[in-house]
């Protein structure tokens, strides 16, 4: 089954995952950590469940230093550290290969409707039937659904949920 939580933005998405995983700690994935330094959000790191290993991912563009990746691209206003990316990628890729679900993902964007990014994991994940758990933001929510050709999908909508049931 897939599941696409979805919502605005700051609506409680990466929560609602977050929450989900440690009351159902199974399978792989991986989450954004929102950083901050000095009260100032800079970008996200990425935790790889379930062993936790974060490893620094994106920083707004003034902050690109702060990845330490002499490889990284450009997109928008972010820099994302391409070994970062490779890493999560492989992580996500070998548990998909293995069959190994549920598949966590937070979040499928801009990238993966390019057919970039995790792209080939999700597609890979979807042909052999696995459970996956997808952060995706509303606005693009008929995109995405065209794009991996889903019908039979579950859509949780942060957007009404009440604020006991985020948290």
């Amino acid at each position: 089954m897939i599941t696409i939580i979805t919502g605005i933005k700051n609506s409680g998405k990466t929560k609602y995952i977050e929450d989900w995983y440690r009351k159902e700690p199974k399978g792989v994935g991986c989450f954004a950590r929102k950083v901050y330094a000095d009260g100032h959000w800079l970008g996200y790191d990425l935790e790889l469940a379930p062993h936790g290993e974060t490893i620094p991912f994106i920083r707004l563009i003034p902050y690109r230093h702060l990845l330490k990746d002499t490889d990284i691209w450009l997109h928008n206003r972010f820099a994302f550290s391409r070994k970062a990316f490779c890493t999560a990628f492989e992580w996500l890729d070998a548990a998909v290969l293995k069959g190994k679900g549920p598949i966590w993902i937070d979040e499928v964007g801009n990238m993966e409707m390019k057919s970039e990014g995790y792209d080939i994991v999700i597609r890979n994940g979807i042909a052999k039937g696995l459970d996956m758990r997808m952060v995706f933001r509303y606005q693009h929510l008929e995109e995405l659904i065209k794009h991996y050709g889903l019908i039979d999908y579950r859509l949780i909508d942060c957007n009404h949920l009440t604020n006991d049931r985020k948290e």
